[in-house]
């Protein structure tokens, strides 16, 4: 019953932070400056721009850039289309936080059943992939992966 409910968890989980992707051509909300800031990267051949060409806004290059700098050389490495990879990536890397969960859950819990039912949980509650499906998810998955899976390392050292 447990590997049923974990099983259930990511599918369902999976189907939800997908779902807005699918509905949507583009990334949804901030997508577009992101976009445009991966853009501004490649067509710098990958040095550092001050600004952003987003809207001629005159917009500072100011977020954290290891995520752009990745998906615009997976991008080109892999032969994928950056725009697929904004839309993709996010959801992907949220849905894989379910599994995560289930271990924390399993090592606090004692009980596979109990962390199974609290992965699904998990896995339906919109705090917990809102914000990382959106175009800006892409920047913020890759800072808050860590703080997501971090709580299980004092249940792994011994």
């Amino acid at each position: 019953m447990d590997l049923f409910l974990l099983a259930w968890a990511i599918l369902f989980g999976a189907l939800v932070r997908f779902a807005p992707a699918l509905d949507s051509p583009f990334p949804i909300n901030d997508g577009g400056l992101f976009y445009a800031m991966m853009g501004d990267l490649i067509a710098a051949d990958y040095n550092f721009p001050l600004y952003t060409t987003y809207n001629a806004a005159h917009i500072p290059f100011a977020y954290p850039p290891l995520p752009f700098y990745l998906t615009a050389l997976l991008s080109q490495w892999l032969g994928i289309p950056l725009l697929s990879l904004i839309r993709w990536l996010p959801p992907l890397v949220t849905t894989l936080t379910i599994p995560a969960f289930y271990l924390l859950a399993r090592a606090i819990l004692k009980s596979r059943l109990q962390a199974s039912l609290a992965s699904v949980a998990f896995a339906m509650l919109p705090r917990a992939f809102d914000l990382f499906i959106v175009g800006g998810g892409l920047t913020r998955t890759s800072r808050c992966w860590p703080l997501k899976t971090a709580p299980f390392a004092p249940y792994t050292s011994r």
